[in-house]
């Protein structure tokens, strides 16, 4: 059974809606499992000196699975078996380490325009994942 990863884009929901799209066209009959990523920044030092650190992983854990929940319905609707995750920390390393560690052929990812200008300097989140993986083998980071 080969797996693809789909990391949730918070941001821009859209980009999901569109990768999920592109992930359901390309399982079509066969039997891909899906797993649909939320990645959440971590939180400052600073800030994290204020919460236990149990109490952060459980607002991390409801952050995530909120932005999870608006995408899920849609690879259950269309028959694709799935699994949610939620993790903590960059987004591009850790989507490649997520990637890496589930053994995913793929990483499909929404439309991979540049939208500011950090975005413009450093390269999209899809740009950023593709360089991270491409000394592991044959994952293919899916973008537009």
């Amino acid at each position: 059974m080969s797996a693809m990863l789909i990391p949730v884009d918070g941001d821009h929901p859209g980009h999901t809606r569109e990768a999920i799209e592109r992930a359901i066209a390309l399982c079509g009959s066969g039997s891909n499992l899906v797993h649909l990523l939320s990645v959440q920044l971590p939180v400052s030092s600073h800030v994290g000196m204020f919460f236990a650190e149990s109490e952060l992983r459980g607002l991390h854990e409801e952050m995530g699975e909120e932005e999870l929940a608006a995408h899920r319905q849609r690879l259950a609707d269309a028959g694709v078996p799935f699994d949610c995750l939620v993790r903590v920390g960059r987004r591009a390393e850790t989507i490649a380490k997520v990637a890496c560690e589930l053994d995913c052929d793929k990483v499909v990812m929404g439309p991979d325009r540049p939208l500011g200008l950090a975005a413009r300097l450093t390269g999209s989140v899809a740009q950023q994942v593709r360089h991270l993986l491409a000394g592991a083998g044959a994952i293919e980071v899916l973008g537009d």
